[in-house]
């Protein structure tokens, strides 16, 4: 084994080191759930999962925006979601085509089917916030 990995600090400077060096890249928050159905319409009605969802939006946002629901997933275009939302100030949209410009959202949430990656990233790296539904089969 090379000396170099045996010492713990000389590794531990060189990645830091590394890290300090690399270009600097703006991202805001993504989310990632496990399950899709918390927010359907069939389970938006549970306390835990309607102050879930309020949550989720409001951490997102900041508390208020327009959210963009790019889904064709119960989980997220159920209605329910998108009403809940509303009901908490936020202006709602729901669509399965990404807009040509994402920059207008607060957030987007996504899930269940292909969206595209570099608008997402993209809108990521300018500060965007993105909510991914996993769990979705798509």
């Amino acid at each position: 084994m090379h000396r170099f990995f045996k010492h713990p600090s000389v590794w531990l400077s060189f990645m830091l080191a590394l890290i300090a060096a690399a270009p600097s890249v703006r991202a805001e928050s993504i989310f990632v759930s496990n399950d899709e159905w918390m927010f359907g319409n069939c389970c938006l009605s549970s306390d835990s999962d309607t102050q879930f969802a309020t949550n989720i939006a409001s951490w997102l946002t900041g508390g208020s925006g327009k959210i963009l629901i790019l889904s064709n997933n119960f989980g997220l275009a159920g209605g329910d979601l998108s009403a809940l939302l509303t009901t908490d100030g936020y202006t709602v949209t729901t669509t399965t085509t990404t807009p040509a410009d994402l920059s207008p959202y607060s957030a987007v949430f996504v899930g269940g089917m292909a969206v595209n990656n570099t608008a997402l990233t993209n809108y990521v790296n300018s500060g965007g916030n993105v909510f991914v539904e996993a769990g979705t089969d798509g």
